[in-house]
């Protein structure tokens, strides 16, 4: 049974990155725990904590996060026997294109560190090493978090988006932004509204957002209207 999750401070959503510790070991966790606690004090970083990949992805289902450091010996899932922590990469990534992935392991195998790069991980942490090379690591991986996430969104807010999107008051705005913003998981969407409200409109460009943002454009998107489908 998994630990409850906890903080080392109330998250600032506001402003730190986040970064979180996927270990189902509790020594693993105090270990980096301990190694992120010069990051916390100087750039804010908001730590978050899990002991299963389904936990992670609990977590990155409702927080946007920066820095992933994974255990590479992570336990197999009770559902899903063949799964570690390199072979969960995919995953993370799938449900965060822009999440950065550091896997940490007691050892440095060059099959490993090959493995885990191929399938999207940006780096290798080997436990118990000096916290400095940790701290360049963790800089290095919200930079480049934050750079690709900046340009995806610059992308979606160019002219032509604008235009496609039509509307110029305060809450239609507000709306867009925020469709924006749900666009970056791959999480389902329910909206709720009168008939005329903007309901397919908006889904219509969420789907391209996601499709975007995702690197999926295979999805497809199907309207239908349930009015005119009879009872039976």
């Amino acid at each position: 049974m998994s630990e409850k999750i906890t903080f080392d401070h109330p998250p600032d959503k506001a402003f730190g990155p986040n970064v979180l510790i996927v270990d189902d070991e509790e020594i693993g966790r105090a270990t980096l725990k301990l190694a992120c606690r010069a990051l916390t004090k100087e750039r804010g970083i908001n730590l978050f904590f899990a002991t299963s990949v389904p936990e992670a992805m609990e977590i990155m289902s409702k927080e946007h996060i920066q820095v992933l450091l994974l255990d590479k010996n992570l336990g197999p899932d009770e559902t899903d026997p063949e799964q570690n922590g390199i072979e969960s990469i995919p995953d993370f990534v799938k449900l965060q294109p822009c999440v950065q992935i550091l896997i940490v392991s007691g050892s440095d195998k060059p099959a490993d560190i090959v493995r885990a790069m191929r399938l999207g991980a940006l780096g290798y942490v080997v436990k118990g090493g000096p916290e400095e090379i940790l701290e360049a690591q963790i800089n290095s991986a919200i930079s480049i978090s934050e750079l690709r996430l900046t340009a995806i969104r610059n992308e979606r807010s160019s002219p032509q988006a604008e235009r496609r999107l039509g509307g110029k008051s305060q809450i239609w705005r507000k709306l867009i932004s925020q469709s924006k913003a749900v666009a970056e998981s791959s999480r389902p969407i329910l909206f709720q509204g009168p008939t005329g409200s903007g309901k397919t409109t908006l889904a219509k460009v969420i789907h391209e957002e996601r499709s975007r943002f995702l690197k999926d454009p295979s999805r497809p998107f199907c309207d239908v209207n349930i009015g005119s489908l009879s009872s039976t």
